[in-house]
């Protein structure tokens, strides 16, 4: 099987140029470190909401348990 030159108008997945750093990339990786600290902020307030809650109706494990 032969290998064929890639084409001008066909997309080029160097490796080197996907890893490029870009202001592009550096604004995308700013975001979506932001969104994922929101996520894991959210995540962690509707734990601590859901544990309240099963503490205050004794639902939690005797080894958990808050007295």
């Amino acid at each position: 099987m032969e290998r064929t030159q890639p084409h001008e108008n066909e997309a080029n997945f160097s490796i080197e140029e996907y890893g490029a750093k870009t202001s592009e990339k550096e604004e995308c990786e700013e975001q979506l470190l932001t969104e994922y600290a929101t996520l894991l902020g959210f995540y962690l307030a509707s734990v601590a909401v859901v544990t309240g809650i099963a503490a205050e109706q004794k639902r939690l494990r005797r080894k958990i348990q808050c007295d």
